[in-house]
């Protein structure tokens, strides 16, 4: 096809869609919805975790897990292992590693109040591995950890600009970190936050043979060498971890994934995947909507197309000419489309406030080529099936419709079965998304109304025994940390006591969790009497003094622990109602037995009685069937969550809270301060925009369906306005024309709707294993769908044949 053939082709095609403004306007709106939404979804996905990380070479940077195919992922390493990979291993440029942490960073001027800031501790090669140069200053280098050289850190551009005023000359001048000085080396370039979203780079010893080597498990990260593949990568890494695999771990295996998909487990992975066919199969989806539209608009043409092919058109051009017409409104829907993906994703970053660093959600040469691909699978979709099908009707049947439109829209099997197949979509795909929307929304922490905004929640760590101590014990390390507990759990009750003298403060508390909080799980076995001991999984959180009464929970039967239970191998235990009600539905719990069981089944605990049953306070929200858990007595620990409820701003007593953290321990680190409100608002936030992005899909999927289908069955209708005005004035009854009008309309939408319903309550059972509570809506919602797809049927048939009816049956003869 030559250029001027082109537009004549086009112009030809913009003429054809000026003759059903209506039409093409649904149609436009359609593929433009569609391909803006799944182009929103894919710019997310794509600059999340499928772009390479943005330094030289980022194809290259990957991390290097230990996968337990039992079910942890991302098992981190100890430095042994660390330093056993990295000086071994031949597939890499170079092997880091870090640890992440919270600090506490002081004032810059000595008067402004301190902060909670995100630090990494790496090793020092990190910087020449990744390849970014600092802005100011310098990076770590092996001699900054050399015995008795000054502590050193690195600055993220944001924390310098905001902290201390974007001053040159903070390079070189100490600042207090944690309790501790270090000297600032270097400032990096803006938005510079590796490897997630840090703010403070501080170098550590990461290889156990020299001194002040680090305790903390690792995760590890590198650069491929050119030419070497991930698979080539975990080979190798699989033969130097065998040796120190033991009988416990042998389902273990390495797993060397590309960095910004490093965080996702296979599984999810997987997942991921999923989520971007499930995309394409939405537009698909909306691209047979409209591939109906062009059905319905082409049954006017068949005589036309089949003239044409008479006078020596051959049928190949007939269908390219079509698809010309296809192709031009997906190009416009594209145009609109990648507004409506804009749109989206703004939306999207004003709800989410902490992304990784190198996510980036424009309108990347990636996002635009995905969007145009997109348009042309719409186009072909909706334009293959009508093109082929008007220019099959044989050359006679289309001349016998004489001169006069065809009677109306005769639907072909295919043309039936699209519909139905549409109206079977829509009431049961996406009634099941509502369904997932509607649990995701109603994501909550509890069934009991919590003083959120009244109590004050903070992240506490004490530190680790001093490094002397360690080294100096010897084959006795446990003692030493066990000592340190045991300081630690006493500097916690200090803390506690200190800051309920403070003005206002009803209340203080310590717990390992609070609402918001990520939830632990523990094996129990459970005494069942003549039945023996029955093991299951619970949460369990544990709890200091006055945990209850500080979340102003009260015992709904029993009592809380005792003082002296408080010490020492714990015996009693506190459950919830859930807990309660599952285990124990026709009796008291109140005395029965439960015990702890580790991981591996092979160590018991002592049997624990239990003393008292307390309301649901979200151990784990969303799903009342998995909200069983249980509280234990706070156990010694050098990292606890404080919470303060008091009658002022808890905020307030941020900077009071510092000051006596300080003072009790030196080497303590606040972590974190949010009031508990922020805290469990901030943890249903990604469950809420997760339901908000289905619902958005979802509505306007089913928007688009009914949509499309109003205006094909109502095209179709009008089509038979004149058939409908010979039978009025021969003498039918205009209720009689109504149920002809009606039946096979309304037959199709029955069918399709039943289809739905099966599909529906199929799908629901497959995702009610989700762990959110979604029978409120349920099946409820499926049978709503398809009473709206009848409504809209019925209405896209009455409308138009009423008009029909009012036609005047002379002027009607008279045509």
């Amino acid at each position: 096809m030559t250029i001027a053939d082109a537009r004549l082709q086009i112009r030809f095609a913009l003429r054809m869609m000026r003759k059903t403004p209506g039409l093409t306007a649904v149609a436009t709106l359609c593929l433009a919805v569609g391909i803006g939404l799944v182009t929103a979804a894919f710019s997310v996905v794509y600059g999340a975790f499928l772009a390479p990380l943005p330094v030289p070479g980022g194809d290259r940077m990957v991390m290097v897990h230990e996968y337990d195919r039992t079910g942890s992922f991302n098992v981190p390493m100890t430095a042994a292992q660390f330093t056993n990979r990295r000086h071994r291993s031949t597939s890499f440029d170079g092997l880091g590693a870090w640890f992440s942490r919270n600090v506490t960073l002081a004032g810059a001027d000595g008067r402004t109040a301190a902060s909670v800031v995100r630090a990494a501790y790496v090793s020092p090669n990190t910087f020449d591995l990744v390849g970014i140069s600092p802005l100011l200053g310098r990076v770590p280098a092996e001699s900054d950890l050399a015995p008795g050289s000054t502590p050193v850190t690195v600055l993220a551009h944001g924390l310098w600009r905001a902290r201390f005023g974007s001053d040159a000359a903070i390079v070189g001048r100490d600042i207090e970190i944690g309790g501790q000085p270090y000297r600032v080396i270097g400032v990096m370039p803006d938005r510079f936050a590796f490897p997630v979203r840090e703010q403070i780079w501080i170098p550590v010893q990461m290889d156990p043979s020299l001194a002040g080597a680090t305790e903390e498990r690792l995760t590890v990260f590198g650069r491929l060498r050119t030419g070497i593949s991930s698979r080539q990568a975990m080979a190798e890494l699989e033969v130097l971890a065998g040796p120190e695999r033991t009988r416990t771990d042998v389902r273990a295996t390495t797993l060397v994934m590309p960095f910004t998909r490093g965080y996702m487990s296979p599984e999810e992975e997987w997942a991921l995947y999923a989520f971007v066919a499930g995309l394409m199969a939405f537009l698909i989806i909306t691209a047979a909507n409209v591939a109906n539209l062009f059905l319905a608009r082409n049954s006017g043409r068949q005589r036309e197309m089949s003239l044409r092919s008479a006078l020596g058109a051959d049928r190949g051009r007939l269908v390219l000419e079509m698809l010309v017409e296809s192709l031009v409104l997906g190009v416009g829907a594209a145009l609109v489309g990648l507004g409506v993906a804009r749109a989206v994703v703004v939306r999207f970053l004003s709800m989410i406030e902490d992304v990784p660093w190198w996510a980036d959600f424009g309108l990347s040469p990636m996002v635009v080529g995905f969007a145009v691909f997109s348009a042309l699978l719409a186009s072909v979709v909706a334009g293959v099936a009508p093109a082929i099908r008007l220019t099959r009707t044989p050359l006679i049947q289309a001349l016998g419709q004489g001169g006069y439109p065809s009677t109306g829209v005769r639907f072909s099997r295919v043309g039936a079965g699209l519909l139905v197949l549409q109206v079977a979509v829509s009431v049961g795909f996406l009634s099941v998304l509502g369904v997932l929307a509607q649990g995701l929304l109603s994501f909550g922490f509890q069934t009991v109304r919590l003083p959120g905004t009244e109590i004050l929640v903070a992240q506490v760590y004490l530190g680790r025994p001093p490094a002397a101590e360690l080294s100096q014990a010897g084959s006795s390390r446990q003692q030493v940390w066990e000592r340190h507990f045991a300081r630690s759990l006493q500097q916690f009750e200090s803390i506690r006591d200190q800051l309920r003298r403070e003005a206002g403060v009803r209340d203080v508390t310590f717990s390992s969790h609070f609402p918001g909080n990520d939830r632990e799980t523990v094996r129990i076995e459970i005494e069942r009497g003549r039945d023996g001991v029955a093991e299951f999984t619970t949460r369990v959180a544990q709890v200091g003094p006055a945990f209850f009464e500080t979340l102003g929970a009260s015992m709904l039967r029993g009592r809380d622990f005792a003082a002296g239970e408080r010490t020492g191998v714990p015996r009693t235990v506190v459950v919830n109602e859930p807990f309660a009600r599952k285990y124990f539905p026709h009796e008291s719990p109140i005395g029965r037995a439960l015990r702890v069981v580790d991981d591996q089944g092979s160590t018991r605990g002592p049997w624990l009685e239990i003393v008292g049953v307390v309301p649901d306070l979200g151990l784990s929200p969303g799903d009342p069937s998995r909200a069983d858990g249980i509280y234990l007595p706070f156990q010694p620990s050098s990292f606890a969550r404080l919470g303060i409820r008091a009658n002022v701003e808890p905020l307030h007593l941020v900077p009071r809270l510092h000051e006596i953290v300080r003072q009790t321990n030196p080497a303590a680190q606040v972590q974190s301060t949010e009031s508990l409100a922020t805290l469990m608002r901030t943890a249903a936030r990604v469950f809420h925009g997760l339901g908000l992005g289905l619902l958005v899909i979802g509505g306007s999927s089913l928007l688009l369906s009914a949509v499309s289908f109003y205006a094909l069955v109502s095209f179709g209708v009008t089509r038979r306005r004149r058939e409908l005005g010979i039978r009025l004035a021969l003498g039918a009854p205009p209720a009689h024309i109504l149920r002809a009008v009606l039946g096979r309309e309304l037959a199709i939408i029955l069918t399709g709707g039943v289809a739905g319903l099966a599909i529906g309550f199929g799908l629901y059972r497959l995702v009610a294993q989700v762990p959110f509570d979604l029978r409120p809506a349920g099946p409820s919602l499926t049978a709503a769908f398809f009473g709206l797809m009848l409504l809209v049927g019925a209405g896209a048939c009455w409308a138009p044949a009423r008009s029909a009816l009012a036609v005047d049956p002379i002027e009607t003869m008279r045509e």
